[in-house]
């Protein structure tokens, strides 16, 4: 993609649906976002419509030796200079989100804000008769921890 395509864009909201057999490589969307050098803020929300034990998806904690994780790079290419604000719903220890995640961190000199959500907010547990959040359920909650352990090696 050629960086002179989004010059003035400054705020990008992406959503993904995904679904149990999708196994999206959340990593493809650097040539976007390098092409992107105004933008200010970055929204990722990712749908998904299945159990979270139905959804097969690539551990980046499987294999995992120590604290060193094994991400791709690519050096040099993406250069986030006025990004403020990151948010990423439904973040989970997927491989390929958290090279995405880390490779904008490091590369995002300006970041001022990093929201992981790995409950998706309410999405699809809010109860109508109160308004309110339906607790999560275990499996929600375990892969909320996944996540953020890896966010805290993100850095």
């Amino acid at each position: 993609m050629m960086p002179s395509k989004f010059l003035h864009l400054k705020y990008l909201n992406i959503s993904l649906v995904e679904s149990s057999i999708s196994n999206y490589d959340y990593f493809s969307l650097i040539p976007f976002l390098s092409a992107s050098r105004t933008l200010e803020t970055f929204i990722l929300r990712i749908t998904c419509f299945v159990h979270t034990a139905d959804r097969h998806h690539d551990s980046v904690l499987d294999g995992v030796c120590g604290d060193q994780l094994h991400l791709r790079q690519i050096p040099g290419c993406l250069r986030l200079d006025n990004l403020k604000n990151l948010r990423i719903t439904r973040f989970r220890p997927s491989k390929s989100l958290v090279e995405l995640t880390s490779h904008i961190v490091q590369n995002a000199a300006a970041l001022l804000r990093v929201t992981l959500d790995a409950a998706a907010g309410c999405r699809g547990r809010r109860t109508a008769a109160t308004n309110w959040c339906s607790p999560m359920n275990t499996e929600m909650v375990r892969e909320a921890h996944k996540g953020a352990e890896i966010a805290r090696k993100l850095h």
